[in-house]
């Protein structure tokens, strides 16, 4: 490749300067190919757009050297790794900029329709004044690896990031409970283990959520939650076909002095309700008792129930000779 005829500015540090040429010294976008003559108008950037091809927007070099294609492939794959590790580093504007090479710079000077500062390597001030984020040599941001700087820096931040968090936490718990106390939920469904999965999700849809409508909760969302249950009831039933299980029998006293006995069905997995039954008419009745406690063996199944559990009153200890003798 020959530049005999071309001067290309000092400064420009893209290799893709090597493999290309300037018909005019003083206007860098417009690039001609030393391998096949075309002329990009756009700068360096779609200069390598036209040597490495795979754009539509930009006609590929047919006689562009297999070894050069790579080389500048190699190049575009090294500067953009570069720049993913750079923007992980926290406050980076505080720090430095990188280096900015001709691609961005044309691309600057092609969007405003003004060229940059003669002699501007993409650190100095543009044509508009704009001023550049470089605090200090360029040498000084590479003297270190850049992992050992994000490292650096985000240790330097942490006390500040830890400080930024808690701020928005206590906002965000702050709406949370207002919520619970407009709509009068307990304070003990905070201990639910199905809370911290619905924070995260929110979590993972980020800013801008909206919260579920009317119909949603009523309809859609329900009918897909009571599915969901009937399949986890089914695979407790399976359990307890498989392994056995026990029927309990929890009677309390509501405000209203009514008998309530709660039955539910313990297997492998754990415990479900099955049924809430107002005893109060026969709560004491030790044949009612037994009436009730048969009824729900036979629901859940004779060859399914290993035990039945309930407190010692009197009433129930006479039922469960009854079911003994039964079954």
């Amino acid at each position: 490749m020959s530049q005999s005829n071309t001067t290309i500015p000092s400064g420009r540090k893209d290799i893709a300067w090597n493999y290309a040429t300037l018909p005019d010294p003083k206007n860098p976008n417009n690039v001609c190919c030393p391998f096949c003559g075309k002329v990009t108008n756009g700068g360096i950037y779609r200069h390598k757009l036209h040597l490495v091809g795979g754009n539509r927007n930009v006609k590929e070099c047919s006689k562009v050297p297999k070894h050069v294609k790579e080389e500048i492939k190699e190049f575009i794959k090294k500067k953009n790794s570069l720049k993913n590790q750079i923007d992980d580093i926290p406050h980076l504007d505080d720090i430095v900029d990188l280096e900015e090479d001709e691609d961005e710079e044309d691309l600057q000077t092609k969007r405003k329709g003004k060229r940059p500062i003669s002699g501007s390597s993409g650190l100095g001030p543009t044509a508009q004044g704009k001023k550049s984020k470089q605090t200090g040599p360029i040498d000084l941001y590479f003297a270190k690896d850049v992992k050992e700087i994000v490292r650096q820096r985000r240790g330097k931040n942490k006390g500040q990031y830890d400080e930024n968090k808690k701020k928005l936490r206590e906002d965000a718990v702050q709406k949370f409970v207002t919520w619970m106390y407009d709509a009068g939920i307990p304070f003990n469904a905070v201990k639910y283990d199905s809370l911290q999965p619905c924070i995260d999700a929110i979590e993972n849809f980020g800013v801008g959520m909206k919260p579920p409508s009317y119909h949603e909760v009523r309809v859609k969302y329900l009918k897909s939650s009571l599915t969901n249950t009937n399949l986890f009831l089914k695979s407790h039933e399976e359990d307890h076909a498989k392994y056995g299980c026990t029927i309990m029998a929890d009677g309390w006293m509501d405000k209203k002095g009514r008998s309530l006995i709660n039955f539910l069905v313990n297997g492998p997995k754990g415990t479900v309700f099955v049924e809430s039954v107002d005893a109060s008419s026969y709560s004491h009745t030790a044949d009612k008792m037994y009436e009730l406690l048969s009824r729900f063996v036979n629901r859940i199944g004779e060859k399914n129930v290993v035990q039945v559990v309930t407190d010692n009153a009197s009433c129930n200890v006479k039922a469960d000779n009854f079911i003994n003798f039964k079954f």
